[in-house]
């Protein structure tokens, strides 16, 4: 019969003695053994009433569970080992995890798709509602390369994505993973989901990708700590696109960097790749950067976003584009080292004269440290924004030296709005306070 070692005795069996005890009530990996009805063997007495109800109770919660939510894709047979196609082993996996549900009560709990480290090469996969796709990265790790990565195969062709949807999709994750395209020759792209609820896409570095590295639409969606690079096949960029396109409503976007082609040369006059081109309702964007594209960041419809925190940073064109849009707010964001492709092209802030509408910027900061100079900090056609708090340091950031000078074409204008907005509290830096010739083309200031 099993028992506890006995003080003072039992010297050299004190270890086979315990293990022989404790492997009566639990497995080899410490977890508590169940019974044939389900229930767990120890903790109570099925027999005494005051232990009744307990015992049902843990019976019913062990009967919901039984199977397995954590799901490693290499039990179905993935070998990431950068030789393998893995398609059917982990849209397997995903299946399965759509598949499980609550007992009794018959509810899809979903799962967690698990990918140890890895080179896994994959066709198209269809993320399914209540599944978690997860890399092993978390948090603000997404920053760099992952242990799991997703490449596609060459049967991902065309203008296709490497992990798609059905109709829609929610309560669904891609967690933690690195995922590489094939580069600026292809016109495919990493995530295409323009119809989800409840998901999250997190810590994934995403790079090298002809097309768009994510499209992500819908609503209640949470996007953080990503790298997105993507238009890398600017030849094949004909119309407005971003990097990342964002459209739906009520999304949680922070920690991202939206990377376009390049910061030294726009695609075209006609500014087509963006850092990020968004299309939102009630979006927030938290310390998000935008940066080396034709423009960061062009916001080409939607209302009632706010951008808190955000950079627009190192653009061939302009900074941040307003195209349309309304009541968009950008507080204590910054803007630096735009007009790349060439000094006094470009500008900071541009909204065209059927741009965005009613925006409110609070503690602008602009400056070109160890840029080229923009042509306008602000341009603002349309005319119906507040500027407050603005601080300005079109070429000469903070006292870097030998970056005195403004653009040479607009030396003698940094601010340019013509219409009724509304500029209050502009701050210049101490080199544009004391050559005397800043000046600004503005209606009310």
């Amino acid at each position: 019969m099993s028992r506890l070692p006995s003080p003072g005795s039992d010297n050299g069996t004190w270890g086979q003695i315990l293990n022989d005890f404790l492997s009566v009530e639990h497995n080899a990996d410490g977890t508590l053994k169940l019974r044939n009805d389900g229930s767990l063997n120890s903790l109570f007495d099925a027999a005494g009433s005051a232990d009744a109800a307990r015992a049902a109770a843990i019976a019913d919660a062990a009967s919901k569970y039984q199977t397995k939510t954590f799901i490693n894709v290499k039990d179905f047979g993935a070998k990431g080992d950068a030789t393998a196609n893995d398609t059917a082993a982990i849209q397997a996996a995903i299946n399965y995890a759509n598949s499980l549900t609550e007992g009794a009560h018959n509810q899809i709990v979903g799962g967690v798709v698990y990918f140890p480290s890895g080179f896994y090469i994959t066709d198209t996969l269809t993320l399914l509602d209540n599944v978690y796709l997860h890399g092993g990265r978390i948090g603000n790790e997404g920053y760099r390369a992952a242990p799991a990565k997703l490449v596609p195969s060459s049967a991902v062709t065309g203008t296709s994505f490497m992990i798609t949807q059905g109709a829609s999709v929610r309560n669904a994750g891609i967690i933690g993973f690195s995922m590489y395209g094939q580069g600026g020759t292809t016109t495919t792209g990493c995530i295409n989901l323009p119809n989800a609820t409840n998901v999250v896409v997190s810590a994934c570095y995403i790079d090298n990708w002809g097309a768009e590295a994510l499209i992500l639409g819908g609503g209640d969606c949470v996007l953080s700590y990503n790298n997105l690079t993507g238009l890398l096949n600017t030849g094949a960029v004909n119309s407005q696109r971003g990097a990342a396109t964002i459209s739906g409503g009520d999304h949680q976007i922070s920690h991202n960097e939206f990377t376009g082609p390049s910061q030294y040369a726009v695609s075209s006059t006609n500014l087509y790749c963006a850092g990020a081109l968004i299309n939102t309702y009630s979006a927030e964007f938290d310390h998000c950067v935008f940066q080396t594209a034709d423009v960061g960041c062009v916001i080409s419809g939607g209302a009632c976003n706010r951008f808190v925190g955000c950079r627009f940073d190192t653009n061939a064109g302009h900074g941040l584009m307003c195209s349309s849009g309304t009541s968009n707010i950008f507080a204590g964001c910054a803007w630096n080292r735009n007009s790349y492709s060439g000094a006094g092209n470009y500008d900071h802030i541009n909204v065209p004269s059927g741009g965005g509408s009613l925006m409110y910027f609070d503690a602008p900061l602009m400056n070109n440290q160890s840029g080229p100079a923009v042509r306008y900090c602000i341009n603002d056609q349309k005319s119906s924004a507040t500027y407050h708090n603005t601080y300005l340091y079109p070429h000469g950031d903070l006292g870097v030296s030998g970056l005195s000078s403004l653009a040479s074409s607009n030396a003698s204008v940094i601010v340019n709005v013509p219409g009724a907005s509304i500029i209050s509290g502009v701050y210049l830096s101490q080199t544009l306070a004391a050559n005397g010739a800043v000046t600004f083309n503005a209606a009310s200031a």
